[in-house]
């Protein structure tokens, strides 16, 4: 069964991956703390820009409603 949640997973190792090499430590504070100021992390799920406001760090842009249309895949907005 195909399913969501592997990309999902695989983007949270991605961002703690690049938060523990900003860090150079995987203290949590020091984790937490490079978290938010991760910039352009391409994911699966999208591009994250993270901050100490923003901890989901996709924008508009990574959501896309698309519609089959004559055969092909149309955006919709």
């Amino acid at each position: 069964m195909i399913s969501t949640f592997g990309g999902h997973a695989y983007d949270a190792l991605l961002l703690y991956a690049a938060a523990v090499k900003r860090a150079g430590s995987a203290d949590k504070a020091k984790v937490r703390d490079a978290l938010e100021t991760l910039k352009s992390i391409a994911g699966v799920d999208g591009v994250y820009n993270l901050s100490p406001t923003d901890h989901m760090g996709l924008d508009t842009t990574a959501f896309h409603m698309v519609e089959i249309r004559g055969g092909k895949w149309t955006l919709l907005y």
